[in-house]
């Protein structure tokens, strides 16, 4: 029997008595091994197979190590950062039940100590897979408006799964720029060449 499972407590219970396999080498435990977590995630496959493992399958438990894994990427950076996660169209988190940019924007933010703040929200349902380059960026442009304030010196982290264009994040700091935001840095996990 197939079913899909979107209660948080159901998906807990299941993974409690029903461990995860590494999505990468296949080794029991967890949905991605330490192994593979630190040392094989080299290439844009690999790392797209956990992000959709996150995205797709709503396998809530690879967020955090996603997160760890974008931490390790990030250079220094101030003490008191707000991360901004760029946001998930509502169909979609309904659909999976969960917004996994968001999740792992507050993995991250938990892991360096800083906070983590949905300043924006997204305003449109426009789906951007599959659509050309300049589609992408008029689609971004009118997608998102600032919901919470912005302190003009305070810095601030965008953070996205995966930038094919870049205009979901180019829009995000914009309307952030708009807001009054001056310090602005922009992370993602992968980069694809869609």
């Amino acid at each position: 029997m197939i079913f899909s499972v979107k209660n948080t407590t159901m998906r807990m219970i299941l993974e409690l008595f029903c461990p995860h396999y590494c999505l990468l080498c296949g080794r029991l435990g967890s949905a991605v091994c330490n192994e593979c977590k630190f040392y094989n995630i080299n290439d844009y496959n690999r790392m797209r197979v956990l992000i959709d493992g996150l995205k797709f399958r709503s396998i809530r438990s690879l967020a955090w190590p996603l997160a760890e894994i974008l931490e390790r990427k990030l250079p220094c950076l101030p003490k008191n950062v707000v991360v901004v996660p760029v946001p998930t169209i509502s169909v979609h988190v309904r659909e999976r039940g969960l917004d996994h940019t968001y999740l792992i924007a507050k993995n991250l933010a938990k892991l360096r100590g800083w906070r983590c703040v949905k300043l924006v929200r997204r305003i449109t349902n426009t789906v951007q897979v599959g659509a050309s380059a300049k589609l992408r960026q008029s689609q971004a442009e009118e997608a998102y408006e600032l919901v919470g304030e912005v302190e003009g010196q305070q810095d601030y982290l965008v953070i996205d799964d995966v930038c094919t264009t870049g205009a979901s994040l180019s829009a995000v700091r914009t309307v952030l720029e708009k807001g009054g935001a001056k310090k602005i840095s922009v992370a993602v996990l992968a980069r694809s060449g869609d």
